[in-house]
């Protein structure tokens, strides 16, 4: 009888910890989502500039958001609206959101439109995408394949794109096309400055653990000094560039740049502060080339990216892009109206997007042969096969 009498106390002693945790969470979740709400009733949108937009565009606005992950809230109040939302619901338009994770580089954005992906595969890619990178953080950290495979759903759940009954219906390259004048938000090259440079904010330290300079920081800030580095990247938004133009000319390109996080706000990494420096100054050259709209991100970096693990803006921050983009898209008061033939691009769709990647997988060059070019080209490399790979689940699940 003493035996049942430990049972229950302990079943019971185990509600007890689970139901605390559980009201803990919840009433923690409350207070954030208030003052998350108070924070975010300060950031308002200028109506007059949301009648002008509808009204110049006769409320039919087509915006396409690619490829980065400026435009995800990757914050602990995921479920407060992205900058996207936003803008869908204020303007009232329809969006076609290629932020990613995972591809989010030049190449992948000419393999989105080469391929005239439907968003049902955009969607599909992208929570795979998210899916695969916690899962392998988690089996890194714990050894337990059981426990990143459930993290990793969690995570597909919780920040993963929902799809829509008609999604596969919806090609991005068609849509791009046979928009009277779509607005493309373009947020691209800074994940291509991270994989040449073999190194990310929240990754880079000039020290290892033994007080020398680290290998990783010598390569990465001899990256950054070449200018070859940047003429790479910017060769690579030049014809994601062209490559929109050539599907509408009608289209408005607002061209987000790249700001110093909070983690590289520091004498040690001012390599980096330079390069992006640099980097910023080009994207506004290539926006005057192209009659593009510069967005400068480092006023609301500097307000809302404050977190050393997090280097994207804030949630309130989202609401402040938003604002900023629709202040931005109402001084265009000139649509275009120019002759164009539409048509229909070739739906290639995640076949087509697979072999791209596979093929920019073996093609992937090894600049130099000492030990330590050798260790980053091979890191690259699967990095590479991984995108490759994580295309090829999703075709396996779509048979």
């Amino acid at each position: 009888m003493a035996k049942n009498n430990n049972i229950t106390l302990k079943i019971d002693n185990v509600k007890l910890v689970l139901g605390t945790l559980l009201c803990t969470s919840l009433i923690m979740y409350k207070s954030y989502d208030k003052y998350l709400d108070y924070k975010l009733q300060k950031i308002e949108f200028n109506v007059e500039n949301i009648d002008a937009i509808k009204d110049t565009y006769d409320n039919n606005i087509d915006i396409f958001v690619m490829n980065d992950s400026q435009c995800i809230n990757l914050n602990i109040g995921f479920w407060k609206d992205s900058c996207p939302e936003y803008l869908e619901e204020e303007l009232d338009a329809k969006i076609i959101d290629a932020s990613s994770l995972r591809y989010n580089k030049t190449s992948h954005i000419n393999m989105l439109l080469d391929n005239n992906l439907s968003v049902k595969e955009i969607k599909e890619l992208n929570n795979e995408g998210i899916y695969s990178a916690i899962e392998k953080a988690i089996i890194d950290s714990t050894n337990s394949k059981i426990l990143g495979m459930a993290m990793g759903n969690i995570s597909e759940a919780l920040i993963g794109s929902e799809i829509e009954e008609n999604d596969e219906n919806i090609n991005i390259t068609d849509e791009i096309s046979q928009s009277k004048n779509p607005i493309i938000i373009y947020s691209s090259g800074a994940n291509d400055l991270m994989f040449l440079a073999n190194a990310n904010p929240s990754s880079i330290y000039k020290y290892d653990n033994d007080g020398n300079i680290s290998n990783k920081y010598l390569y990465a800030n001899e990256k950054l000094e070449d200018e070859e580095t940047l003429n790479t990247i910017f060769n690579g938004i030049e014809e994601n560039i062209k490559k929109l133009i050539s599907i509408n000319s009608n289209c408005t390109i607002y061209a987000l740049s790249i700001y110093v996080p909070q983690s590289l706000r520091n004498e040690e990494l001012s390599g980096f502060e330079k390069a992006i420096n640099n980097y910023n100054t080009k994207l506004s050259q290539l926006c005057q080339k192209y009659n593009m709209v510069y967005i400068n991100m480092e006023d609301l970096a500097n307000t809302y990216n404050y977190s050393n693990s997090n280097f994207h803006i804030d949630e309130v921050g989202h609401k402040a892009l938003a604002s900023v983009l629709i202040d931005e898209i109402a001084k265009r008061s000139i649509v275009n109206n120019n002759d164009k033939n539409q048509k229909e691009y070739l739906k290639k769709g995640l076949i087509g997007f697979y072999n791209d990647l596979y093929m920019e997988y073996e093609n992937l060059e090894k600049i130099d042969d000492s030990n330590y070019y050798t260790y980053v080209y091979n890191q690259q490399k699967e990095e590479k096969k991984e995108d490759a790979d994580i295309c090829y689940k999703v075709l396996k699940k779509n048979k």
